[in-house]
């Protein structure tokens, strides 16, 4: 009976979890499409700014009367080729006033057309960046419930190790995505850079990087000398990092991994773990 109950009450959890993260996925997926399809509006705006921009080349004309004019000036023409060179000078110089105000006219024709693009393109730009920062809420919050997830004690030996190892599957696929979908520099698959740093005058220290549930992190204990410091890398999220000197738990400390960079000893690092004091 009391397995009965505790399966049922297990089942209820997990039923109202994956709905959750269905409806989340949902979003996620919803939020893209609708990106898509306001980046496609953005480039056709664009587009549209550069097809209606007045260009005019006026170089050619603008040489040839340049050239006669220093012609004309040398002092070395005939009366006959002067009065021809001054002519066409002359007429180059209408034709350059008349294309002058061709375009001016024209821009003047098109400034209110250009204007409404240009306000176009700021609001779907400000959609875009909007959109974009709901979706990494989105996936931060995905990603923070399956770092978060406990793994229930009732669950039998072999059922806790597929949940265990599913569970981090997603934290793996979850911090990816949110990789691929953010603007900045980053490696794919080992996630942001940052910086563990032992800024102690003289104690060695042993730091670890671990998950919210305590699993440590793969290739996040790191072994430092005074003044050593290492760069490595952690997929965006947050994590509890620790200091440990001769053993002992030393301090603890949240890490986030998270896309606004910090400028760290003249280089920008998207985490940061250090210790400074040499106290136990």
């Amino acid at each position: 009976m009391k397995k009965t109950l505790f399966l049922a009450i297990f089942l209820a959890f997990f039923t109202v979890i994956s709905a959750q993260t269905r409806q989340q996925k949902e979003a996620v997926r919803l939020v893209e499409k609708e990106l898509a399809s306001l980046r496609q509006a953005l480039n056709d705006v664009n587009n549209n700014m550069k097809a209606g921009t007045i260009q005019v080349d006026t170089l050619a004309l603008w040489q040839q009367k340049k050239s006669l004019d220093e012609a004309v000036a040398s002092n070395r023409l005939s009366i006959e080729k002067r009065a021809s060179y001054l002519s066409q000078s002359a007429k180059l110089a209408e034709r350059l006033s008349a294309e002058r105000l061709r375009v001016s006219q024209a821009k003047d024709r098109q400034k209110p057309v250009l204007e409404g693009l240009s306000r176009q393109q700021a609001d779907l730009r400000l959609r875009i960046a909007s959109l974009e920062a709901r979706r990494t809420e989105l996936i931060d919050l995905q990603l923070e419930e399956a770092v978060n997830q406990a793994v229930p004690r009732e669950l039998k030996k072999n059922n806790t190790k597929r949940r265990k190892n599913a569970n981090d599957l997603r934290i793996e696929e979850l911090g990816i995505r949110k990789l691929a979908a953010t603007p900045v520099m980053a490696d794919s698959i080992k996630g942001y850079k940052g910086l563990v740093w032992n800024q102690t005058p003289s104690t060695k220290v042993l730091f670890k990087l671990r998950y919210l549930n305590g699993r440590e992190v793969d290739k996040g204990t790191f072994f430092l000398k005074p003044g050593e410091k290492i760069e490595c890398y952690l997929l965006p999220g947050t994590y509890l990092g620790e200091t440990v000197v001769d053993g002992k738990l030393s301090g603890t400390a949240t890490v986030k991994s998270e896309i606004s960079p910090s400028y760290i000893d003249g280089q920008y690092y998207h985490f940061f773990l250090t210790k400074t004091l040499d106290n136990r």
